[in-house]
């Protein structure tokens, strides 16, 4: 690749140092405080987040599409909308220069407690199939993971207690999320906001192909009168999305509501996964400019019983 198109292909995907750094807004932001063993207990942090255990409640994306793209699902296309629609991430830009820029920020409450925000930033394109195009449009973005989590230190050294909603949004994002109600098979239900922590030992536990039902709370902040919003479930690894409605069809109780609902079922893998919440805006999908792209995602972690973290 000459230079010139590689210059190219990091303008179109916003993978400059200077892009990758912006658009992360704060997640619970650590305690103010001070630990006397600083310098030894972030290594013993950084060194517990290279754990298998660990890794995989802090991914830099959350939805795979990679190359390909995806119909929203077995339903007809709604007019006006993309036959075909999904997103692909760059892995590399040029040589050695990452695709991702990582942050990391500790803060020690004390001398065995500590909080940290995690921010991963990366560049993809979102591919759309519309029937009256004759090729495919690509609406490149920059969009930042953002996670906080607690750690505690016992006798056994630190350990990771509690994490929040993983959020992965691009800058300025106006899709918000207000309530989350996960009712699984046999079980009373739960509710989660963007701020509230999650004990590592209180996951939601399911049990495989076992009955479920998500509900959400969206909204444009801001919006003037009634813009849409087009929400997915994403439930991995089958890859399936699923399509959230508020239309008071199928799980959905009442129509334009605020609230989209979707049934599923989980998957037959056990251990660590995140259901996947994929809000965007009504524009960004019926509109092919190139530079409206809007969309949030939210990662719930759950378990399956039975084994191990994956």
């Amino acid at each position: 690749m000459g230079l010139t198109s590689s210059r190219r292909v990091k303008a179109l995907l916003g993978l400059t140092a200077a892009a990758l750094s912006v658009g992360c807004p704060p997640v619970n932001p650590p305690p103010a405080g001070g630990n006397p063993n600083d310098a030894a207990d972030r290594q013993a942090i950084s060194s517990l987040l290279q754990q298998d255990a660990v890794l995989p409640l802090f991914p830099s994306r959350l939805i795979n599409d990679g190359v390909g793209i995806f119909s929203g699902g077995a339903e007809g296309t709604p007019s006006g909308l993309p036959r075909r629609w999904g997103r692909s991430y760059a892995m590399s830009v040029q040589g050695n220069e990452p695709a991702i820029a990582q942050a990391t920020s500790i803060q020690f409450s004390s001398g065995s407690e500590a909080t940290g925000l995690f921010k991963q930033s990366r560049g993809g394109k979102l591919v759309l199939d519309y029937t009256w195009q004759r090729k495919l449009v690509s609406k490149p973005f920059v969009e930042t993971a953002l996670r906080t989590a607690r750690f505690r230190k016992s006798a056994e050294g630190w350990q990771l207690s509690d994490v929040n909603l993983l959020r992965i949004q691009p800058e300025d994002s106006k899709v918000k999320a207000g309530t989350f109600t996960l009712t699984m098979d046999g079980q009373p239900a739960r509710r989660f906001q963007q701020g509230d922590w999650l004990s590592l030992d209180n996951l939601p536990m399911a049990r495989p192909f076992s009955w479920a039902k998500l509900e959400v709370e969206l909204a444009m902040d801001g919006a003037s009168g009634d813009e849409a919003i087009y929400a997915f479930l994403y439930v991995p690894p089958s890859g399936d999305r699923l399509r959230l409605r508020d239309d008071g069809l199928g799980a959905d109780k009442r129509a334009r509501d605020g609230v989209y609902s979707a049934e599923f079922t989980f998957p037959s893998q056990t251990g660590l996964g995140h259901l996947v919440v994929d809000a965007i805006a009504g524009k960004t999908l019926a509109d092919p400019a190139m530079t409206n792209y809007d969309a949030t995602q939210w990662g719930i972690p759950y378990r399956v019983e039975g084994g191990e973290a994956r």
